[in-house]
This record gives structure tokens, C-alpha cells and sequence, in this order.
């Protein structure tokens, strides 16, 4: 990892190839109902650095590690050094990094939307709906809200208050296999292996 962690940047998408049961269920339903090979089952977006290590800024269910916000362990937005969130995570990770490097503008609106909604819990309700794209075709798509946040609808806002996607994208929707096939994003990169 540390050759690599030269080539970070803010925006850059961590995605994890989590297992267990709620990971299949992520995964079958990517590939199900939405057509997509879902090898990703959780995202993150790389946020700044703290003490000259690189943060992730992420929302999930399950962590051992302490938020650097709150000091506490919880679902939720949350965020970790990424060092120590790959060593706990004990799955294959890689590296999603913009094809350009933010402006410093972009910067800007991208920390504070997501310093903005830090508290904010785990969207367990919408994460269920946001890959069955079959329901969207008889009006149950998610809608569009920032209260509580899964994992990829966390890091597609966070883009979008960045300027860096459409305002007609709806972030509640996201997978993490439709954050990695973003255009904004260039190829993987092996940044973790077990």
C-alpha cells in the first residue's frame, strides 16, 4: 500500500469486496435486478488527511474502529484513517481515483457537505430499494434525501455537491457498482489484499 498511497487523492473512491451475508445480499441484487457484476459491496471516498495519513470518509453498519469524529463506535457516517480501516477490514480493497483532480472549489463544497452531515445515521430503509432498478419502473424509486446515508448514496452526494455530477443524478439510487462504473472515476487499483 504505501507505493500507492502517493498516488491518493481527495475524491478518490475506496471500494471494499466485503463477504457475509449482507454483502451477498448487495451483491446478488447488483447482479439480479440491476444487471451490474456486483464485486463491490461497500464505497468510501478518500476526504483529506489527518497527521499526514489519508482519511475515509464512509457510511456503514459495522466497524471495530472509533470515528474520528465522535470518538465513538457506530453506523452511520463515520470516518477512519485509512491505514487502519483497511488493516480491520480483512477483504481485497481498491482504488477508484478521479480522472482529474479536483479544483479547489470542488474541494471546498465536497469537505463541507460532508463535515455537514457527519452525524448522520445509516440509511438502512433506502440501501434495501437502491438496487432494484425494477421498482423504479413502477414509481418506487428512492427519493432524493440526505437524513440518513448508505454508503454509496454518501459518496454520489458528496460528488454532486462538488459539482462533479448532474443534479439530475439521484444518489439515492447508487450502488456501489454504479459508483465504480461513474465517468468521473478511472480504472481500479489494487490498494489492499488479504
Amino acid at each position: 500500500m504505501k507505493q500507492l498511497c502517493m498516488e491518493i487523492n481527495v475524491g478518490d473512491v475506496v471500494a471494499f469486496k466485503s463477504r457475509g451475508v449482507f454483502s451477498f445480499f448487495i451483491r446478488l441484487v447488483q447482479r439480479v435486478w440491476n444487471g451490474r457484476a456486483g464485486v463491490y459491496t461497500h464505497v468510501g471516498v478518500v476526504c483529506g488527511t489527518k497527521e499526514g495519513k489519508w482519511v475515509l470518509d464512509e457510511s456503514t453498519t459495522k466497524v471495530e474502529l472509533k470515528d474520528l469524529v465522535s470518538g465513538e463506535r457506530r453506523s452511520g457516517a463515520q470516518r477512519h484513517l485509512l491505514e487502519e480501516r483497511l488493516a480491520s477490514a480483512n477483504v481485497d480493497v481498491d482504488l477508484f481515483p478521479l480522472k482529474r483532480a479536483m479544483m479547489q472549489r470542488e474541494k471546498v463544497l465536497f469537505r463541507a457537505w460532508l463535515q455537514e452531515t457527519i452525524s448522520h445515521g445509516y440509511d438502512w430503509k433506502q440501501v434495501a430499494w437502491a438496487g432494484l432498478d425494477l421498482s423504479d419502473k413502477v414509481g418506487l424509486a428512492n427519493r432524493l434525501s440526505e437524513q440518513r446515508l448508505f454508503c454509496s448514496e454518501r459518496v454520489c452526494f458528496a460528488f454532486m455537491k462538488a459539482g462533479l455530477l448532474s443534479k439530475g443524478f439521484n444518489p439515492s439510487e447508487a450502488t456501489p457498482a454504479d459508483v465504480v462504473s461513474l465517468e468521473i472515476l478511472g480504472s481500479a487499483k489494487a490498494l489492499w489484499r488479504v
